[in-house]
Parts: C-alpha cells; structure tokens; sequence
C-alpha cells in the first residue's frame, strides 16, 4: 500500500476553490471554467500519483499545464497593464509541477522492483 498524495489532494481543492471564488467575486466564467478543469484533473492526478508515488504522470502534466496557462495569463494582463491575479496559484503550480518531475526521476532512476 502506497501513501496517500494528500498535498495533492490539497492542491486540486485549493485550485478549484480559487476558480469558484473568481466567478463568485468577478463573475468570470473562464476563470471557473479553468479552476474546474485543472482542479479536477490534480484531483485525479493526486488520486493516481497516491496509487503509484514514482509515475504521478497525469499529475506533474496538469501541475505544468496550469503553471503555462496562468503564465500566459499574466503575461497578457501585463501588457494591457491590469493588476496579475492568481499569483499564488501559478507559484503553487510551478511548485507542484517540480516536486512531481523529481518524483518522476526517482522512480525512473531506482531499481526496478517486481510488482504483483
């Protein structure tokens, strides 16, 4: 039996949490829209990644893939000189994204084991 990812779990909520309360707030539905996908996803991915800690794949693709899409998002608020939200939420992601990469290399890097 593995170990639940419960930082994974954490972060899904924490994601989805954030796209409710831009809708809730601004009234942004492309803002809930993207907090529901990519909190769902790192919900599945967590759920994976507590099933086999050393190929959390889904998880580290959709941690990267948030971190891209909120990039980009601030990039284009930037330059028509609006305030960046979500900050957090993009540093949180890149964060994410890297300790499911490390995650990744250790178990690429181990020796393999028989599982049964």
């Amino acid at each position: 039996m593995s170990s639940t990812d419960y930082v994974g779990y954490c972060f899904g909520s924490l994601v989805y949490v954030s796209g409710l309360a831009a809708y809730a707030i601004k009234k942004n539905k492309v803002s809930l829209g993207i907090g529901s996908l990519f909190g769902g996803l790192a919900i599945l991915g967590a759920y994976e990644a507590s099933k086999e800690p050393d190929e959390p794949f889904i998880a580290a693709a959709n941690a990267g893939g948030l971190s891209g899409v909120m990039i980009v998002k601030h990039m284009s608020e930037m330059k028509r000189g609006s305030k960046a939200s979500g900050f957090g939420i993009t540093v949180l992601s890149m964060v994410m994204c890297s300790r499911y990469c490390v995650n990744i290399y250790n178990g690429l890097t181990s020796a393999p084991t028989n599982k049964k």
